[in-house]
């Protein structure tokens, strides 16, 4: 009877046990007409079975809901092993590159064999800026691979980002900031106009006006209307940036007329390779470099030591140049940092907030990116980055 019990019981955990590994949670066993210690084994795989049922079903849920929230996302999303077998693709990705899912990352090479061995030349956490010819259009691709494990293997999850449609989102939402900013300066100065100019023609009216209210009033309408003029003469300034007529410079010729226009002991040049050429207007980018360097100097008023660096060095292989101007001022908060480029925003009471923005036009007429990093306390850096070709 006990060997009989016991090879019953030895059978039911073996069919658990296959369940379990075959992730079939359907098995269930009747346990009417069952008592003992037969009841109880069947009770408790029975509810074995369940909870395994129950944690397949939050992971299945949270998986589709990962899976849903990666589909929403613009980005080009790839799972691979390591031996370039696909695993999964995000929607964008398979409408974006082949307009099919495919089975391996080498699949790629029809639409460039250089995109596949950018990718495979990842290390885990890198990312790279590629230009590729993609269906006869040259794209610029931000690209990055982040390693993890699944089930005991070795994933890799490949990110290909559109940076010029990033770009062009950036722009969409400069111009939304802009029309903000516009219609708040130009609401500020015609509504007291308005006003004021319907007071006086209410007095003239009744006849309750003398000649010195009558002066006063029209030299404020002549101040709001004159800053408004000037305020409409800087927009003109920043839409009329003219084209950079590029020409290869010598690195040196820029830095020591920088260095002569600010004999600040506080300002160091750290150049890589000051004969090195560069394609440039050098005129506009002076007028870039001494702004930068002008509200480096100006956010480190009030620093007990200002340091303030400015740095030049080339990435060869990608024919890029880069310039930092890096200051140890007191950084500003994420939301100003976001604004600063937008045009007439400004956080000084006398700035006309179109410095940044022109230097941004300027940069980018010129083929290339400006960018700033901030963090409150701790300092302020503006990257450059040129295609110097």
């Amino acid at each position: 009877m006990f060997g009989w019990f016991r090879n019953k019981s030895i059978k039911r955990l073996r069919l658990m046990l296959a369940s379990i590994k075959a992730r079939d949670y359907s098995l269930h066993f009747n346990e009417q007409n069952l008592r003992g210690e037969e009841l109880k084994l069947a009770y408790e795989i029975n509810d074995t079975i369940s909870e395994f049922r129950d944690t397949s079903r939050r992971i299945e849920s949270q998986y589709g809901y990962l899976e849903a929230l990666l589909n929403r996302s613009n980005t080009y999303l790839i799972v691979a092993d390591d031996l370039g077998e696909v695993d999964w693709m995000s929607e964008a990705a398979i409408k974006g590159l082949c307009g099919f899912k495919i089975e391996k990352l080498k699949q790629l090479s029809v639409l460039n064999e250089t995109l596949v061995q950018e990718l495979e030349s990842l290390s885990a956490g890198q990312q790279k800026l590629v230009s590729l010819m993609i269906k006869g259009t040259m794209v610029e691709w931000s690209i990055s691979m982040t390693r993890y494990n699944r089930h005991g293997m070795d994933m890799k999850l490949f990110s290909i980002e559109d940076v010029q449609s990033v770009l062009r989102q950036n722009e969409v939402d400069a111009q939304k900031k802009l029309v903000r900013v516009l219609t708040h300066e130009i609401m500020n100065s015609l509504s007291p106009i308005i006003s004021l100019s319907d007071t006086l023609n209410h007095s003239i009216e009744e006849g309750d006006i003398d000649k010195t209210d009558l002066q006063m009033a029209l030299q404020a309408i002549y101040r709001r209307s004159q800053g408004l003029l000037n305020f409409v003469e800087s927009f003109r300034k920043v839409s009329r940036v003219s084209q950079p007529q590029k020409e290869w410079v010598v690195l040196n010729d820029i830095i020591n007329d920088l260095q002569q226009l600010f004999p600040n002991p506080a300002i160091t040049f750290v150049v890589e390779d000051g004969t090195e050429n560069i394609l440039v207007d050098q005129s506009q980018m002076e007028q870039v470099l001494i702004n930068l360097i002008k509200n480096a100097v100006e956010a480190c008023n009030e620093t007990p030591r200002p340091h303030i660096v400015v740095k030049t060095y080339s990435d060869r292989p990608n024919n890029r140049f880069y310039i930092e101007i890096s200051d140890n001022g007191p950084g500003m908060p994420p939301d100003v940092a976001e604004q600063i480029f937008v045009p007439f925003f400004t956080t000084k009471s006398t700035g006309s907030g179109i410095g940044l923005s022109i230097c941004r036009q300027i940069i980018s007429m010129h083929g290339g990116r400006i960018s700033v990093e901030s963090k409150e306390g701790e300092g302020t850096t503006f990257k450059l980055m040129l295609n110097n070709y």
